[in-house]
């Protein structure tokens, strides 16, 4: 059945259950390609700083590290980009 209504997407089933409760990264495993878009990378960062470590999009003073994309389990996006490339989306 996840294969046939959901095209093999834990996501899309549990975003079907319960729409909009949960982001795809908060999963343990972001669907395949995920980061490819930079549409998901940007929602994913703007999660991560303004809901995550309450702090504006506004400041630019602020350092993003990789401790803070593990701690809040966005590890693979920084496999896929640099700390400097990942600020940029922002």
């Amino acid at each position: 059945m996840l294969q046939r209504c959901f095209n093999s997407s834990p996501f899309e089933a549990i975003n079907s259950a319960y729409p909009n409760k949960f982001k795809a990264w908060e999963l343990p495993k972001v669907p395949r390609c995920f980061w490819d878009s930079k549409e998901n990378c940007v929602a994913a960062l703007n999660w991560l700083v303004t809901e995550k470590l309450n702090i504006s999009l506004t400041d630019k003073s602020y350092k993003l590290k990789r401790t803070d994309l593990y701690i809040h389990r966005l590890s693979s996006l920084s496999s896929k980009y640099t700390i400097k490339e990942l600020k940029e989306f922002l």
